[in-house]
């Protein structure tokens, strides 16, 4: 069980010149379940979610809050000197919608310490409030 609060605050200058601020914060909470289904391997499952929250700015945001809630599985495995992973995540982002990403990875001992290794995955990340909105670094949308 994780818990946790980030604050962000930022000034934006020209030279000396004092253009604007934006204070944000992310408050978030994630459980995770681990659990040994066989000798060398394991599934894990678990929920997070995330709450960013526009505090103050001196610039209008089109969103001050969004909530995003994932859920997620993962397998890993290790049959001799092969090693396998599979995972699938959900995101649920109340601005951009359902996401669903996932992972494929397949290892080989080799011997002397060296594995081959490959992976294929996608994912999913929001862009931050000050991304989409800060006129000085986003677009508004």
């Amino acid at each position: 069980v994780n818990v946790g609060r980030a604050d962000n605050e930022s000034d934006n200058y020209n030279g000396d010149a004092w253009l604007g601020n934006a204070q944000t914060h992310r408050d978030s909470a994630s459980v995770q379940a681990d659990i040994g289904i066989a000798d060398g391997q394991l599934l894990s499952a678990g929920v997070d979610w995330s709450q960013d929250n526009l505090d103050g700015s001196s610039a209008g945001y089109l969103v001050d809050s969004r909530d995003n809630t994932g859920v997620f599985v993962q397998y890993q495995g290790r049959f001799g000197a092969h090693h396998l992973q599979a995972s699938v995540r959900n995101d649920d982002n109340e601005q951009f919608g359902n996401h669903t990403t996932g992972s494929l990875g397949w290892g080989l001992e080799l011997g002397s310490g060296f594995r081959l290794n490959a992976s294929y995955g996608t994912a999913f990340k929001a862009p931050t409030f000050s991304d989409l909105y800060d006129p000085w670094s986003g677009v508004p949308t």
